[in-house]
C-alpha cells in the first residue's frame, strides 16, 4: 500500500470512485477500509477498490451511496 500525502495531492474527483461510496471521508481521504488514508491508487482513479485488498480493514469494497 503506497501513500504519497495525506490524499489531497492525489485526489481526483472526476476520476476517483471514493466519491461515490458511502464510506468516504472526503475531509481526511480516508474511509472504513482505509482508517488512516486511502491508498493514491483509489484516490486518483488509477484503481477501483473493488475487491479486497491487502492492508486493509475487514472486507468492505467501494458501496454506492444510496
Amino acid at each position: 500500500m503506497e501513500t504519497i500525502d495525506s490524499g489531497f495531492e492525489s485526489f481526483s474527483p472526476y476520476k476517483s470512485k471514493c466519491v461515490e461510496c458511502k464510506h468516504f471521508n472526503n475531509t481526511n481521504f480516508n474511509c472504513v477500509a482505509f482508517p488512516e488514508v486511502i491508498p493514491d491508487r483509489f484516490l486518483s482513479g488509477d484503481a477501483v477498490h473493488d475487491s479486497v485488498v491487502e492492508g486493509q480493514q475487514g472486507k468492505i469494497i467501494v458501496t454506492p451511496v444510496s
